[in-house]
């Protein structure tokens, strides 16, 4: 017994001297997500609620994988996010976080620009049908889960209807990054889309374009 003993506190010794090593190279906190998935639990009605996994997708999700620099694009669920260069249209440095209906035939962008532009677009065959008109503004109405329907103006630009220029607190900002899914019904169009990953895409536009 006395013989082992020495050989076993030195592998302890080693394997604690590892693990240190490695978590500081790392710079994790190996439980932190975990805190943060117990924090939503408790702040939620249930694992199984829309408003747990809102909190898990926005909050801790975040705590992976992010970028040292702006990222150039990228995807996350159904939501993809592209950085804008100031020599190309809409001439914005900043990002567009872009989703499409669930049957492809709508696409619908949270386009940000650092000098403070911010606004909705959509375009796609649903838009092509229309006959747009910048002076006829089209009521568009917005459907987040169980919310109180939104109902915004929205104009035409170079075959695209988009909206006023959005503060960055709006209500339908919000409800974009934390709501499951959103419904929009324009003239007699009804679309859908799913908002998995729309959390992610507007935090880096919104970080980056405030």
């Amino acid at each position: 017994m006395t013989s082992i003993l020495p050989t076993l506190l030195t592998a302890t010794t080693a394997l604690l001297a590892l693990t240190s090593t490695a978590s500081t190279q790392s710079g994790d906190d190996p439980m932190a997500l975990q805190r943060c998935i117990w924090s939503c639990l408790a702040n939620s009605p249930g694992a199984t609620s829309p408003k747990y996994h809102a909190c898990v997708e926005r909050n801790c999700n975040e705590t992976q994988d992010q970028p040292a620099e702006p990222i150039q694009r990228g995807q996350r669920g159904h939501w993809s996010i592209y950085k804008l260069s100031i020599d190309e249209p809409p001439y914005y440095d900043g990002y567009a976080a872009n989703t499409e209906s669930r049957n492809g035939k709508l696409a619908l962008s949270y386009v940000c620009g650092k000098g403070g532009d911010r606004y909705i677009s959509m375009a796609g065959r649903r838009i092509d049908r229309l006959a747009l008109d910048w002076a006829d503004p089209k009521p568009v109405t917005f459907s987040f889960d169980g919310h109180p329907p939104l109902t915004l103006e929205m104009g035409e630009y170079e075959g695209a209807l988009i909206t006023d220029m959005l503060s960055r607190d709006a209500l339908l900002i919000s409800l974009l990054q934390s709501a499951n899914r959103l419904n929009v019904r324009f003239a007699r169009q009804f679309e859908t889309f799913s908002l998995k990953g729309s959390s992610w895409a507007m935090k880096i536009a919104l970080d980056y374009c405030r």
